[in-house]
């Protein structure tokens, strides 16, 4: 079913598909301006090819957008826009874990993907897909029990599915025509769920241990170690571990996706 709403200026067509092997594929595939929803993934893919576990009881979406916006841009926006709209939902205490992760009760609940469809070398259109784990369902295995969480026990999917995008939706929009990034580091910034943690990170292929003490008005990551302070533009984090922009990697410890 594809369904035709407005949100701020844009006229976005809605896509619903019960499975799909990735909606950020999709999405990539599809003229500007759509959405495409999925019950369920079977090849979702988080950040550096992970898995992304995508069963019942989660929003699973991805916006196509003209490539006329920095990806770093889209992943912090829509990071801002996902975290406000679960709030839309009534629920608070909501992180932002640098860069592209929410956090709820020290889980990780959201996990936002920005992909581009380059054609020619040229980037015609990005992706912009969030994947939140919105009703809890029974299929988490063991390990992934101990790092995932889920935004309510029970509810009404159905309508808080409907309820979070719209809100994202308007949210997202509305800084994606205005290029505000002065709203996205303040909204970003107090919600930064690394703050004032440990963190071990490779710098130059070496190994140091700092604190995250906020960031950039680029975003990028502050940490300050004994000698100096480092801004970091990329990398993965969990509390004791960043993997850096030099790809070097030390033992993960939140290897696990949603």
């Amino acid at each position: 079913m594809n369904i035709k709403k407005k949100y701020k200026n844009h006229t976005v067509t809605l896509i619903h598909k019960e499975v799909t092997v990735s909606t950020n594929t999709d999405a990539t595939n599809t003229a500007a301006d759509t959405l495409i929803v999925a019950d369920k993934q079977t090849g979702g893919k988080g950040r550096r090819g992970r898995t992304f576990v995508s069963n019942k009881g989660g929003v699973y979406m991805s916006l196509s957008v003209e490539a006329n916006k920095p990806p770093s841009f889209l992943t912090t926006a829509a990071a801002v826009c996902a975290a406000e709209a679960v709030e839309d939902l009534g629920v608070s205490g909501v992180k932002i874990k640098w860069v592209n992760d929410l956090y709820f009760n020290d889980k990780k609940i959201c996990g936002i993907l920005v992909g581009a469809n380059t054609i020619e070398g040229k980037t015609e259109k990005a992706a912009v897909g969030v994947g939140l784990n919105l009703v809890k369902y029974t299929d988490f295995d063991d390990t992934l029990k101990q790092k995932a969480g889920y935004l309510f026990e029970k509810g009404d999917f159905e309508t808080l599915r409907e309820r979070f995008i719209n809100s994202f939706l308007s949210r997202f929009y509305e800084l994606y025509d205005s290029f505000d990034k002065e709203y996205i580091f303040k909204s970003y910034t107090k919600r930064d769920y690394l703050l004032g943690k440990e963190i071990t990170f490779i710098k130059d292929k070496k190994e140091q241990t700092g604190k995250a003490i906020g960031f950039d008005k680029d975003i990028n990551l502050l940490v300050k170690t004994k000698e100096k302070t480092f801004s970091l533009f990329t990398g993965e984090v969990s509390v004791g571990l960043l993997q850096s922009q030099d790809g070097t990697k030390t033992q993960e410890q939140n290897k696990a996706q949603m």
